[in-house]
């Protein structure tokens, strides 16, 4: 009798620890549940106004208030770029450079530069444009773009002997021709004018007033050379070529002729001074 009532006991003390065990792990998770819940509606509790697209947006329209609307969003998913409602007076009326659908958001990478409504909007304060005549030898096959930038050298004289100076490096090419670049920034390769883009005659930089002057009488004598470079090469071609006396040689072609493609080359050294 003594056993059977142990075995009853035994039995009832499982099943109270069984319970309180199985009340305990429930309310351990009803806890951590309440927990992440509380913790993800903070979360997107905190949100901030961005600017969106208010119906489909195509590339070259202009921001403006007429297309663009003003949306909550949550920070931790947003672009680092994003614009915001207080940045819509320094953005409207830019350039939007790609399409954009309704709602999706207005990035600061897809807009356009501040627009030059004319040319002199383009000249910082102390330059000057300068318009250099050019050929399909001197423009690369008039493949010179606006936004490219140029090295401008000037051959000698027969008079001068065999000695090519450098007078300029990596200016920005702001016109081939009447095409002209369309915004402040010629790097965004927006553009303006009504030439065609291969038939162009001219190129125009922007060189400081004392630079500005001296290529212009070496356009007198037609001795001013043209190199292209590449956007991004920053490089010094001065330090390239070395300092006085430490000039490199190179062969310089000039047409001969009217034969298409006849070109005369002559040695030349190059020269920083």
């Amino acid at each position: 009798m003594k056993g059977v009532l142990k075995s009853w006991v035994m039995i009832i003390v499982a099943l109270i620890v069984g319970g309180l065990a199985v009340y305990l792990s429930a309310s351990y998770l009803d806890a951590k549940e309440e927990s992440l819940t509380a913790r993800l509606k903070a979360q997107f509790a905190t949100t901030v106004e961005i600017l969106v697209a208010s119906q489909d947006i195509e590339a070259g329209a202009f921001a403006s208030a007429g297309n663009l609307a003003v949306a909550s969003a949550d920070p931790e998913f947003l672009p680092a770029d994003i614009l915001t409602p207080a940045e819509f007076e320094s953005v409207k009326a830019l350039e939007i450079m790609q399409a954009i659908p309704a709602g999706k958001p207005l990035l600061r990478s897809y807009l356009g530069s501040e627009i030059a409504y004319t040319f002199s909007e383009l000249i910082p304060v102390g330059f000057r444009p300068v318009t250099i005549r050019v050929d399909e030898n001197s423009s690369n096959e008039r493949m010179i773009e606006v936004g490219d930038r140029v090295d401008l050298l000037k051959a000698p004289s027969e008079s001068e002997g065999t000695q090519l100076r450098l007078v300029a490096e990596n200016i920005e090419v702001v016109a081939t021709g009447a095409m002209r670049s369309a915004s402040k920034d010629a790097s965004k390769g927006q553009v303006a004018g009504t030439d065609d883009r291969q038939h162009y005659s001219t190129i125009t930089v922007l060189l400081e007033v004392a630079k500005a002057s001296e290529i212009m009488f070496a356009q007198k004598d037609e001795s001013l050379i043209t190199l292209l470079r590449n956007r991004g090469d920053n490089s010094s071609l001065a330090n390239q070529l070395g300092s006085y006396g430490k000039s490199r040689s190179i062969t310089v072609y000039t047409k001969s002729g009217t034969a298409s493609g006849s070109l005369t080359g002559k040695n030349v050294s190059l020269s920083a001074h």
